[in-house]
Parts: C-alpha cells; sequence; structure tokens
C-alpha cells in the first residue's frame, strides 16, 4: 500500500471542524497526487455515505510537516513529488484551513461528504418544527476559545442582527431564524427581544473537549441541521465554516446566501498566520 496518505491521530486533538478542514485537504490530495486516504475511525465517518479506508493501525512511511498556517502549495507538491512511491503520514494538526486547497475538486468533496440519507431524515424528523419555512441560521459560537484576548475574532452580537436585517429586510414576515449554538440558553438572553427559535439545548453542539473526541459525537446533528438551513449567518468558527460550505453546497440550494464578517482570527493570532485573508471563500457574502 505505498500510495497511500494517512494521519494515524487524525481521530484525536483537534475538534470536527478543524478535522474536515484536514479531511477535505486530504480528499484535494487524493485528486492532486493520486493517492489513497486510509484512517483511523472517527464519528464524522459513520454517518458518510462513502467514508474512506478505516484502519485504526495505518501510519505512513514519511510524514509531512507543515511550515506554516497558510496555502502552502508548492511546499506540498514537492513533498509528494520527492516522496512518490512511499506512504506518507500527515501531521494535520489544526492547519489547511482554506478552500484553497481543495478548489480543484470541490464537486468531488461534495460527493464524499454527503451525509446517509436515513440520517438526514433521523434530524429532518427530529427537527421538523424549525423547517415549516425557508429558514435563516445563525451559527453562533459561545465556547470558551471565544472568551477572552484568545485571537478569534468576535463580532458584536449586534452584527448578526444587522445582517439580517441588510440581507433579509422581511425576515420577520418571510424567514424562520434558528439559533445554532455552543451554548444555547446563553444565546436566548443574547437574543431574547428577538423571535427566534432555538436547536435544542441537549450539548449537541457543545464544543467541548473529550478524552476521545475532544468533541461530542451527537455534533454531526448540529451539523446536518445547519446545513439544512436555506440560509447562514456564521460566526467565525471552523464548525461555522463548515455550516456554511454544506450549506452552500447542498444540491437544492445554491440559491442560499452565506454571510460572514471577513475575519476569524484577530490581535496576535492574525499577526502569526497567513489563512485569514482567504479564510472564506469569494462567492460567500462579507457583511
Amino acid at each position: 500500500m505505498k500510495d497511500i496518505i494517512t494521519s494515524n491521530q487524525f481521530n484525536l486533538h483537534t475538534r470536527i471542524g478543524n478535522k474536515l478542514f484536514n479531511y477535505a485537504f486530504l480528499l484535494g490530495c487524493v485528486k492532486k497526487y493520486n493517492r489513497e486516504i486510509v484512517l483511523p475511525s472517527y464519528f464524522l465517518f459513520d454517518s458518510l455515505q462513502n467514508p474512506p479506508i478505516i484502519n485504526n493501525d495505518s501510519k505512513g512511511e514519511i510524514t509531512l510537516h507543515c511550515r506554516h498556517d497558510g496555502f502552502d502549495p508548492q511546499y506540498v507538491d514537492e513533498f509528494f513529488e520527492i516522496n512518490k512511491g512511499k506512504s506518507v503520514e500527515l501531521n494535520l494538526s489544526p492547519f489547511f484551513q482554506s478552500q484553497r486547497w481543495f478548489e480543484h475538486c470541490i464537486p468531488y468533496v461534495e460527493e464524499m461528504l454527503q451525509f446517509k440519507p436515513e440520517v438526514i431524515t433521523k434530524v429532518k424528523e427530529k427537527y421538523a418544527f424549525l423547517l415549516q419555512k425557508p429558514t435563516i441560521g445563525i451559527s453562533l459560537r459561545l465556547g470558551t476559545d471565544f472568551t477572552g484576548d484568545s485571537g478569534f475574532f468576535k463580532p458584536k452580537y449586534t452584527w448578526y442582527i444587522e445582517a439580517l436585517n441588510h440581507h433579509f429586510p422581511n425576515w420577520r414576515t418571510t424567514h424562520q431564524v434558528v439559533v445554532l449554538s455552543d451554548n444555547i440558553e446563553l444565546a436566548k438572553t443574547i437574543f431574547k427581544d428577538y423571535p427566534f427559535m432555538y436547536a435544542e439545548s441537549n450539548q449537541t453542539y457543545i464544543l467541548k473537549y473529550d478524552s476521545d473526541h475532544y468533541h461530542s459525537p451527537k455534533a454531526i446533528e448540529q451539523l446536518i441541521l445547519g446545513s439544512l438551513m436555506n440560509n447562514v449567518v456564521i460566526s467565525p468558527s471552523t464548525f461555522s465554516w463548515w455550516i456554511g460550505f454544506l450549506c452552500k453546497h447542498r444540491k437544492d440550494n445554491k440559491e442560499g446566501k452565506i454571510i460572514h464578517c471577513g475575519k476569524n482570527l484577530d490581535n496576535h493570532y492574525l499577526e502569526k498566520t497567513k489563512n485569514n485573508y482567504d479564510y472564506y471563500p469569494q462567492d460567500w457574502i462579507k457583511f
């Protein structure tokens, strides 16, 4: 199995938003370098129609370490060229957070991130009360990484309302606004003056570390629910980014609007990384 790419610790360390960027990068490698992915078991794969090959013991013979957070294709191209015929282990960490890594095969990434129909049906049935009219999802990150000077950009809560009013001026009559958050009860307090509805407060969207996966497997439920929105207004988080991607690329939702604030990092994080400037796809709407 020489023509494989692996990441032996794929199921550890970072949470599902980061993992989705990692996985999309790997899918890009499949098409660009004619490789095959072999990964350890991970809860995301249980819900996909076309999961990768699963092998918990597989590990590449030579490791690709990334130089920085930014888009650096020449470095990766040269690595794979030099190491033709060798199985490659990828040190993924939180890198590859840009669609540019897989722009050459977006339809393939869409295909490989299709959820099983029975899983989608289950989510639709559970949250049918939220889906009675056209929807606008607000994906609001409120977790511990967004407290204090953590380096993540935090738009004011009024920004979400301003985005609604600007892009959907008649939203009160034309749409149902659905709030998805890692802290639903706090979100209810923040938006107490608005007629929003909320994904149930059962920790399904919690961005809380656990010893095995650094995220609750129930996050898949909220990822799918977010993807079922007709439009979304997203906070600067990887989980929200993927709700935007899955919503935008849903086959029956090509006209959906994905609204973002234009930033994902701030302060010292912004200074030391290079990925803030191409983080959002150009066909999404900056507000």
